[in-house]
């Protein structure tokens, strides 16, 4: 009696796994019909059984093929992939294709039209090629049967591989499961000449899938020239070609624009021993420059120190400035330097704790100078630089053109990544370009754009951050040959003329070159009223050593009252004395204008290895 109950409950545990197993919307048999082409490509039918419920599968299904995939190098690699027909349970069915981030999806129904519940099939019959891969030594087919990416449990799985006459098969390997898995629940139900039947031993649950991966001799099938794989591995990667040319191109040409593109064939020059009339040293770094340097702007305070309207103070590594009462009369331009160094009170240092208005008194000089120089003296030359934005905007667009051809729909994803790298190297333009406390924002907002762009390439793939980047670094070298290219008016080559000139007169170490052109005496007021000069223009040790030989010549003391500090002109080397106003007041601004805190540290087909690798593959769902 006992034994009767027992064997009773297992019936109706049976039956009632097998009612639900019934219940449950599934895939009841996969088959897959694969013949390999001599010229490789295969024709594939897939005949799909499923057990309709209406839960998931209401109007048809939706068949996912990837085409898209990740290749040597990290490069883009794609398959082709051709729809032929599909029908459901024997007739014709819409289907409608659309693009996926890494494939097509088929979209298989009428949306006017429910599909009934109970046992269907659909078959679909398909091209595709670039799947075979040839080796040196043999070729082969690592082929995804089911894919992996279906909603549904699976409860058969079969292919059938199908090659030209005399194609022996080696090295058949099945795998099952999820993606990666090693498992091999699959048996070799046929193993002959042009024939090879793969089938299932168990159920596939959601997400696992059937791959079988054979092996067969070289020259059974016809392998693509050089030629070819070359044209299908451009085409893959077609948009790395417009960024990396466009980047190329510009960098080349704004190269030669900064070298030699603004260059003329220089004017006489003949020793001078003054300044161009109302030129303020300042004013002869940035004309030399195209550009307020630390240098610049330490000749301008030194200007100021030795005209006594203020006195340098150097102690244990820091300068202070002290503002004087009279003084000699200086230029426009430096009586507005003065007031704008001195705008809070009267002495201050040269310091990280100033550095605000440390960059506020070296915007407003730039400012200055701007005002005074140009377009005067320099002027932008928007003939130059049109070809250089010309170039920045047919390489976004061809860019962005190829991402379309290569990616469709999906380019427009990719299209805002290359426009955020774009802003974010723009930004960071901007903030290189302007001065004063706002200096920071473009950056802070550009930076992130930057990085944004940059990462969406490359959690695409390295080829994507590559094309992403040069893109960036295309539009930045653009921008900056827009903001920084500038180049004399004839007034202002004359002046240049002028100022070359002053430097060959301050830094020729020979004094006797110039003594048959009468120059003047080497005083104390005359090296004082030209070492501002030699400062702007990076000469200032040379200056100071003529000027001391002079004074040891005549045997003549000299003791400036404009400086105070340990390089004394008596106690000292005079390259020290020099270099300390020159070399080491540009240091030390440069090192001010900076806050403390920003400038601290800052921390195609595989091998078919596991289930899942391969060709085919895919998946599916209901809708």
């Amino acid at each position: 009696m006992a034994a009767t109950r027992i064997a009773l409950a297992l019936a109706l545990l049976l039956l009632g796994t097998t009612a639900g197993h019934a219940q449950t919307e599934r895939i009841t048999d996969f088959v897959s019909d694969v013949a390999i082409q001599p010229d490789g490509r295969l024709d594939v039918t897939e005949t799909i059984t499923f057990q309709v419920l209406g839960t998931q599968i209401q109007h048809g299904i939706n068949r996912d093929f990837p085409t898209d995939y990740q290749g040597r190098w990290g490069s883009h690699s794609t398959t082709g992939f051709a729809l032929q027909d599909v029908s459901f349970d024997g007739d014709p069915v819409p289907t409608q294709q659309s693009r996926l981030p890494n494939g097509v999806r088929v979209r298989i129904g009428d949306p006017d039209r429910l599909v009934p519940t109970g046992v269907h099939t659909y078959s679909i019959h398909y091209l595709t090629w670039w799947q075979v891969r040839f080796g040196p030594d043999a070729d082969g087919l690592d082929w995804n049967v089911t894919g992996n990416g279906w909603e549904w449990p699976i409860d058969r799985a079969e292919l059938r591989l199908r090659g030209p006459e005399g194609l022996v098969w080696s090295d058949v390997r099945t795998f099952t499961g999820r993606h990666g898995s090693h498992a091999e629940d699959g048996l070799i139900i046929a193993h002959v000449p042009g024939l090879l039947d793969a089938v299932t031993t168990r159920p596939l649950s959601l997400y696992e899938g059937l791959t079988v991966a054979a092996s067969f001799p070289k020259g059974i099938l016809q392998q693509p020239s050089a030629l070819q794989i070359a044209a299908h591995w451009v085409g893959d990667n077609l948009a790395l070609f417009p960024s990396f040319l466009g980047l190329l191109g510009i960098s080349v040409y704004v190269g030669w624009l900064f070298l030699y593109g603004t260059a003329r064939p220089p004017g006489v020059v003949v020793p001078r021993f003054a300044p161009p009339s109302g030129f303020s040293p300042a004013m002869v770094g940035y004309l030399e420059d195209k550009r307020l340097s630390d240098r610049g702007f330490s000749a301008g305070i030194v200007g100021l120190a030795v005209a006594r309207h203020l006195k340098l103070i150097h102690d244990d590594g820091t300068y202070r400035l002290v503002r004087q009462q009279g003084g000699q009369a200086v230029t426009n331009v430096e009586s507005q330097f003065e007031s704008a160094l001195f705008r809070a009170d009267d002495e201050f240092c040269i310091s990280q704790t100033n550095h605000n208005r440390i960059a506020e008194a070296r915007t407003a000089l730039g400012n200055f100078l701007n005002q005074a120089v140009m377009p005067a003296l320099l002027c932008k030359e928007p003939r130059n630089v049109r070809p250089a934005l010309a170039l920045a905007i047919a390489t976004i667009v061809l860019t962005v053109a190829a991402l379309a051809i290569e990616f469709g729909a999906f380019a427009v994803a990719l299209a805002f990544m290359i426009g955020f790298a774009v802003a974010g190297a723009l930004l960071l333009v901007l903030s290189a370009r302007s001065g004063g406390r706002g200096r920071w924002l473009p950056a802070v907002v550009g930076m992130p754009f930057l990085v944004i762009g940059l990462s969406v390439g490359g959690a695409s793939g390295p080829w994507l951050f590559l094309v992403a980047l040069f893109v960036a670094a295309t539009a930045l070298l653009a921008a900056v040959s827009y903001c920084r290219l500038t180049v004399p008016t004839p007034e202002g080559w004359k002046r240049r003329d002028e100022i070359e000139g002053l430097k060959l007169f301050l830094g020729v170490a020979e004094a006797d070159r110039l003594r048959l052109l009468n120059p003047p005496d080497f005083t104390p007021a005359l090296y004082e009223k030209l070492l501002p000069y030699a400062i702007a223009l990076g000469v200032e040790m040379v200056w100071s050593r003529r000027f001391a030989a002079a004074l040891a010549a005549a045997q003549t003391e000299y003791q400036p009252d404009w400086y105070d500090g340990s390089n004394t002109w008596s106690g000292c080397d005079i390259s020290d004395f020099s270099s300390g106003l020159g070399t080491g007041l540009a240091t030390a601004i440069s090192a001010a204008a900076t806050a403390p805190s920003s400038s601290d540290g800052s921390s195609g087909g595989s091998d078919g290895g596991s289930s899942g690798d391969g060709g085919g593959g895919g998946g599916g769902s209901g809708w």
